[in-house]
């Protein structure tokens, strides 16, 4: 007769934790985003009452990666929405997640304070034979540049009236 149990060992579950922690911050592709998510699943997952300095000293980090970790865990999708994780600084990280937990239950507020997008939310690409386009969104909106993108004369009209309306759709939508 087979025994199934439903019940996880908090310890177990917790040394698991901390084991692909220690893993994965051994590769060299993890971004500063999942690292910090990893820290606070494992803050998350400790025993009550466990201090976040005490799960620093645990896993041999900074006490503040601890806090950001518990920020970034809580308010992820947010994060998520607003900036690429996978190519942002743990600079940019510190900088805007504690403006989270500033406004916490205050969703507007909340919103407002993590408005501005750190650099790594700025897009770029090569158009073949148009030139370098960039993308980067700021607090009232976004900001479009082109670079190195020759038109004459008319061409150029051209290319205002439709960037015009490419602009105006977006817009109204």
């Amino acid at each position: 007769m087979a025994f199934i149990s439903a019940d996880i060992d908090l310890d177990l579950e917790l040394a698991d934790l901390e084991e692909r922690y220690h893993e994965n911050t051994a590769r060299e592709d993890l971004s500063s985003f999942d690292r910090l998510l990893s820290i606070g699943a494992i803050h998350r997952k400790a025993p009550k009452g466990t201090s976040q300095s005490a799960t620093a000293q645990r896993l041999g980090v900074k006490q503040e990666y601890v806090s950001l970790g518990t920020t970034a865990l809580k308010h992820r999708d947010a994060v998520v929405a607003i900036i690429d994780t996978a190519s942002a600084t743990m600079t940019e990280l510190k900088s805007m997640l504690p403006k989270f937990n500033a406004g916490e239950g205050q969703g507007a507020q909340t919103k407002k304070a993590a408005a501005t997008p750190p650099k790594s939310a700025q897009r770029e690409f090569e158009v073949a034979g148009a030139g370098r386009v960039r993308l980067r969104p700021t607090k009232s909106g976004l900001n479009l540049s082109v670079q190195r993108l020759k038109l004459e004369g008319s061409r150029q009209d051209e290319f205002e009236v439709e960037l015009r309306q490419l602009l105006e759709k977006f817009a109204a939508e």
